[in-house]
């Protein structure tokens, strides 16, 4: 399973969820089974644009699970639609 963790600062597995989905600069992305961070973590700047679709930066990841700290009503429909876990 991969899952997607918004966070602040990449520190690995040690990474602090951030308190809001929608405007963490950073996603990191676990495979459950290798018990990894994915190579493939992704760096998200800060941006008025950027920061309204994450989700678009996210999509070709496949990403199977959310965990948050907090999410919009808009992203939480996004990602219920998209039948991923949170």
């Amino acid at each position: 399973m991969k899952v997607c963790f918004p966070v602040k600062n990449v520190q690995e597995l040690e990474s602090e969820v951030y308190g809001h989905f929608g405007s963490a600069p950073v996603f990191i992305l676990v495979d459950t089974e290798k018990r990894e961070p994915s190579r493939s973590t992704i760096m998200i700047s800060i941006t008025p644009k950027v920061c309204a679709s994450p989700l678009r930066a996210l999509g070709a990841h496949e990403i199977d699970c959310v965990v948050v700290g907090g999410i919009g009503s808009g992203a939480l429909m996004k990602l219920i639609r998209q039948d991923s876990r949170l």
